[in-house]
């Protein structure tokens, strides 16, 4: 016997049996499998129309100290939409805001100039 003839008849013989064993394990797997009841109603799901926390009131239902640090962070963050021109910077405690200006380099010239020349119309 030829080893061509040897390797093809192997090959044979090695996808029936893999036929056959993926045959009987579908087979288990049909038999296994049981129909499933579909419901026949739509499940209804609540939604919540109301905030779980509300933050516009202090936290008075907290207590001991981690209400105290709730109340103290709710309070230094009350005007945090406000800006105040001497702010204190924390990377120098010495300086205000306006004496850090200097080591800040400002960009919207460059900003500026970027939005000409992105305009398809702009001629140098």
């Amino acid at each position: 016997m030829k080893l061509s003839q040897f390797k093809s008849m192997l090959r044979e013989l090695i996808r029936e049996e893999v036929q056959a064993a993926v045959r009987t394990e579908i087979k288990k797997l049909n038999e296994s499998k049981q129909p499933t009841a579909k419901p026949s109603q739509a499940l209804q799901v609540n939604r919540r129309t109301t905030p779980l926390v509300t933050l516009d009131e202090p936290f008075t239902t907290v207590g001991g100290p981690l209400g105290d640090l709730l109340n103290e962070t709710a309070k230094s963050m009350a005007g945090f939409d406000e800006e105040s021109t001497e702010q204190m910077n924390p990377d120098f405690p010495t300086m205000g805001a306006s004496a850090t200006d200097m080591f800040v380099k400002d960009y919207s010239s460059v900003l500026k100039r970027s939005e000409e020349l992105s305009n398809p119309n702009f001629r140098p």
